[in-house]
């Protein structure tokens, strides 16, 4: 019976989390049409949607093979009202932290804004900061990455700070390569990302609930790369950075362009889905 009512409970829940997730995509799809209309013949990306207000990328024409991370642009607020205002520039990611305050990376530096009655607050929280960046589910912590090239040239780290800039773990994960598109799973007890440290694009975790915190690669491990081509036993990464989502606390569905994929970040386990025609 408790068996049966445990089933049942998992089911709702991950029936809700669908749910949420089908109107996070609706949301997100709306605000993306919406923006494209008023920005013709510009690039447009959806950044982030929240209670009626989007964050939207604004790029000029680029070639098509251009790579997503390499483009930075002009940063706007709409609202509901199809206000749109200019918030910065040199921008690639940000996130609502509330309803009226937002953080983004605007020329490698966190920066975070607050509106209030009659203006704004804006804030540099960190500097020197690399890819994207995440937002934890409480929305009270953040991950950066930075450059320490103190330790190599290639030399990373990602570390944990709060929104007010103070570092509360100073080194998450370290490695000699690039790191990429770090994700909170939805309760907040695992970190997955994207690093080269092993030489191939692969995907890595890191528990926050573990207080022996350190790194683990998930995919790839040990896999070299041949002469022209990769290996059968290679498991892609996502195509760009929000191709990727979580379908519970710890399995993740992810675009890698011309196959979809799941993943389990405590076995690492992968396999494909769907291939795309």
């Amino acid at each position: 019976m408790k068996k049966a009512v445990l089933v049942i409970v998992g089911l709702v829940v991950v029936g809700a989390f669908f749910a949420w997730s089908a109107l996070q995509r609706q949301d997100s799809e709306a605000a993306q049409f919406s923006a494209q209309l008023m920005f013709p013949g510009m690039l447009v990306e959806t950044l982030d949607t929240r209670a009626g207000s989007s964050l939207v990328a604004v790029f000029p024409p680029v070639p098509q093979d251009a790579s997503p991370d390499a483009l930075v642009g002009e940063l706007y607020r709409i609202s509901g009202d199809s206000q749109a205002v200019l918030v910065d520039d040199g921008v690639y990611s940000a996130r609502h932290v509330g309803d009226d305050d937002i953080v983004y990376v605007s020329h490698k530096n966190l920066q975070r804004m607050q509106w209030r009655q009659g203006g704004y607050e804006k804030r540099t929280l960190a500097t020197g900061i690399e890819s994207d960046f995440a937002l934890s589910p409480d929305a009270k912590s953040i991950v950066v990455s930075r450059h320490a090239y103190n330790e190599g040239f290639d030399a990373m780290h990602m570390a944990l700070i709060d929104l007010e800039g103070r570092v509360l773990l100073p080194e998450l994960a370290s490695g000699q390569g690039m790191m990429h598109w770090p994700h909170f799973s939805p309760d907040g007890r695992a970190l997955v990302f994207i690093a080269t440290f092993s030489g191939l694009a692969s995907w890595y975790v890191v528990r926050l609930d573990d207080k022996n915190i350190g790194q683990r690669q998930l995919t790839n491990v040990g896999v070299r790369v041949g002469m022209g081509s990769l290996p059968e036993e290679f498991i892609p990464v996502p195509s760009r950075g929000d191709a990727l989502w979580f379908v519970d606390n710890h399995t993740i569905h992810f675009d890698a362009g011309d196959s979809l994929w799941q993943l389990d970040i405590h076995s690492g386990n992968a396999f494909m889905l769907e291939e795309k025609q």
